[in-house]
């Protein structure tokens, strides 16, 4: 930081470097030039486990496996989805 700034420039850099650092760490990128400035989400597509991955975490959880019902199953599906609508 400058210091020859005027207290109101320095005030709106912090602010500035406050909101940069918010967005970076909501995986948002901000691409600026003279004219505009943009915002960019970087998304990865989303992977979600397979029937496998499913059955380990229940096992894993649960290793008497008193959980390996349809229930637990459907379950697991429902806490994906969840976490699919948190995170696209």
């Amino acid at each position: 930081m400058n210091a020859q700034w005027s207290d109101e420039v320095k005030e709106r850099y912090t602010k500035d470097q406050a909101f940069y650092a918010e967005c970076s760490a909501r995986g948002i990128q901000i691409c600026q030039d003279t004219a505009t400035v943009k915002l960019a989400v970087r998304s990865k597509p989303w992977v979600g486990l397979t029937i496998g991955e499913r059955n380990d975490c229940l096992v894993e959880a649960d290793p008497c496996e008193c959980l390996a019902k349809p229930e637990a199953e459907q379950l697991m599906v429902e806490i994906e989805e969840a976490l699919r609508r948190k995170n696209t």
